[in-house]
């Protein structure tokens, strides 16, 4: 039982010092990437 509450005190400590994915939406705008061609239609 220890090492699975290891692992979760581990993976909350080391989401508390990185960055989030996502962005800001509305405070910054969303930059594609340079080859981003639009998006799929079928």
């Amino acid at each position: 039982m220890k090492k699975p509450k290891l692992r979760e005190l581990k993976e909350a400590l080391t989401s508390l010092f990185t960055k989030p994915y996502t962005t800001k939406f509305p405070y910054q705008p969303h930059t594609p990437p340079k080859r981003f061609r639009g998006r799929p239609k079928f």
